[in-house]
């Protein structure tokens, strides 16, 4: 539109100007009006071709901003998922360590138990048993196995029995004088 308006001006312009004195100088103004509307077309075309360059490379770098805000997403999507794993993780070793410190607990409460040992050989020297251990607080037998006891000095009632024998002795002693 505003080509042709220039275009009629500048046909105007020759026409009143082919009538007037001067013509030499009313041809020149329309020369330089016709060669300045040349260049500003020219230098319009450049810019709509800047602005269209522009135009397709803002869609280039959108594009590729998206793209990686795409990636990051999913990157953070997967990182969120380790994330979440390390805290079942966590939380499945900190349930193992509250039960490994309740049967710790339950290891250092006391005992009850009833032991029934049963002597099978008794010498001068070495004992030898089978036993059982019940623990009545658990309601389980907590040992079964066998004692040996190597003697290595003398027992109370091989003392006392030495101490009767030697009473013994001097009774009868006494008896026979």
């Amino acid at each position: 539109m505003r080509n042709i308006l220039i275009t009629l001006f500048c046909l105007l312009l020759l026409v009143g100007i082919a009538k007037g004195s001067d013509y030499d100088l009313q041809r020149q103004i329309v020369n330089e009006q016709y060669q300045r509307m040349q260049g500003d077309n020219i230098i319009n075309g450049k810019v709509n071709n800047e602005t269209y360059t522009r135009y397709q490379e803002d869609k280039k770098l959108y594009k590729k901003i998206n793209e990686e805000g795409s990636e990051r997403y999913f990157a953070d999507k997967v990182l969120d998922n380790k994330i979440l794993n390390n805290a079942d993780s966590v939380s499945t070793i900190k349930n193992s360590i509250g039960n490994v410190e309740n049967r710790i607990d339950k290891l250092e409460e006391t005992d009850i138990n009833l032991e029934l040992n049963i002597r099978i050989i008794d010498t001068k020297k070495i004992e030898i048993k089978i036993c059982n251990t019940y623990d009545i607080k658990h309601k389980k037998n907590s040992s079964i196995g066998a004692s040996i006891t190597y003697k290595l000095g003398k027992s109370y009632e091989e003392k006392k029995i030495e101490e009767l024998e030697n009473l013994i002795k001097i009774l009868l002693k006494n008896k026979e004088e």
